[in-house]
């Protein structure tokens, strides 16, 4: 396992505060990293409607988490405003909702969190995977109410389908993504990185962070494309074909076991020569 990885370079994207446990996993099995965040992370602005909402969560029937990231700024923003005198919030979530996750991930961070245990798919974290819950058929949810905590932005399909299944649904937005901000004495690395071939492999995990990754390379698209890249789903995978990248690999998902053992069975794989 240490050696299985060894000399490869690997770019890993995902954000400041989200890297360390795969930076870890990847330098245990031999490999260089180069920590390169493509995007971070930040809360929104408080709001009443925000506050409204997480006063009243035993209004909804399905609480559905899209991301790690949903589930701690969740946290955050029912402690700070717990704290607050004219606002008495519990942290924790209402026993009379059901808590669904995208994934695994996002299960532990609940339980992390909160204590609760939570449904997600087995198969893919993704919203179609999502909406094969039995939890989330038709018989199930008509005319009941979701909330949906996740970042701004992002895909409709949930939202769409939910509702089409008789559902009122609603978001609560807690986070957004930005793209870091480089200049004269803070230039952007990864064009030259590219140019100079520092970095033999890229990891992303998700398609938005893929589109900053694109448009970060500047002008050296063209050797971004040609690396490989690991996703961690057959959807993020599909972006990345249509964008133009030649070499994918597929992890099993997101967490840091399953990106390094794709990893590892790609180099296995590619070293004996299939």
């Amino acid at each position: 396992m240490k050696t299985a990885l060894r000399g490869l370079r690997v770019l890993v994207t995902r954000p400041k505060n989200q890297a360390a446990g795969l930076i870890n996993a990847l330098t245990q099995a031999g490999a260089k990293v180069i920590h390169y965040p493509v995007l971070e992370i930040e809360a929104t602005a408080d709001s009443p409607l925000t506050q409204t909402i997480l006063a009243d969560l035993g209004q909804f029937k399905v609480l559905i988490f899209i991301s790690t990231n949903a589930v701690r700024f969740a946290a955050q923003f029912m402690e700070k405003q717990s704290v607050q005198p004219s606002i008495q919030l519990p942290i924790q979530l209402p026993s009379s909702a059901q808590c669904l996750s995208i994934g695994q991930a996002t299960s532990a961070a609940l339980q992390q969190y909160f204590g609760n245990t939570s449904l997600f798919p087995q198969n893919a974290a993704d919203s179609e995977s999502l909406l094969e819950l039995e939890a989330l058929q038709q018989n199930q949810i008509s005319g009941h109410k979701i909330l949906i905590v996740r970042g701004e932005g992002g895909r409709e399909t949930l939202k769409q389908q939910l509702q089409q299944r008789g559902a009122e649904v609603q978001y609560l937005e807690l986070y957004r993504r930005v793209s870091p901000e480089f200049s004269s004495e803070n230039p952007n690395p990864l064009p030259v990185l590219l140019k100079n071939h520092g970095i033999d492999l890229i990891t992303v995990t998700s398609g938005q962070s893929l589109e900053y990754l694109t448009e970060l390379a500047e002008h050296q698209k063209g050797e971004l494309k040609a690396l490989p890249l690991l996703t961690p789903s057959a959807r993020v995978a599909d972006i990345a074909q249509r964008s133009g990248f030649k070499k994918l690999i597929q992890s099993r998902g997101a967490r840091d076991t399953e990106i390094v053992e794709g990893l590892i069975n790609w180099r296995r794989n590619d070293q004996n020569g299939r």
